[in-house]
């Protein structure tokens, strides 16, 4: 794994700390308010960097096991900002067309498909690449 892959996914591993403690400080309702614009700005610099790791895996040819972990890394950290803003433009479509059944129903089905994306699924897939990366450079450091 090379210096600029290995840079960019440790720098990954602490916006996602960063983003994960925000969810944890908002329980407190006037921290919310106040923390909301560096949670936007933690979440574009999450997406940045997902894409430079996406960008830097595909270039450099990283080995197999590395690069499973490596891209569903990058992949979900990417796809986490896009899945969120879907999810509410297509909340709010939902909203907007309540007297359409078919759109309605439709935008309900996406908003809700987005948010299943963005909040379970994009968490738990950087988790088990970080985990199985980590792992692989621990087990790499040892022989």
């Amino acid at each position: 794994m090379g210096k600029k892959i290995a840079t960019t996914f440790w720098f990954l591993i602490i916006v996602f700390l960063a983003i994960l403690s925000f969810f944890i400080v908002s329980t407190f309702r006037e921290m919310e308010r106040i923390l909301f614009m560096y949670m936007m700005i933690l979440a574009g610099i999450f997406f940045i960097l997902g894409l430079i790791l996406l960008i830097l895996t595909i270039k450099m040819k990283v080995k197999r096991p590395f690069k499973f972990f490596l891209l569903s890394t990058g992949i979900s950290s990417t796809a986490f900002l896009p899945s969120i803003i879907l999810h509410n433009f297509y909340y709010a479509l939902y909203i907007a067309t309540i007297q359409t059944p078919i759109l309605n129903y439709s935008a309900e089905i996406l908003h809700v498909a987005f948010f299943l994306f963005a909040i379970p699924i994009c968490p738990i897939l950087f988790l088990i690449g970080a985990i199985g990366t980590i792992i692989l450079l621990i087990k790499k450091r040892k022989y």
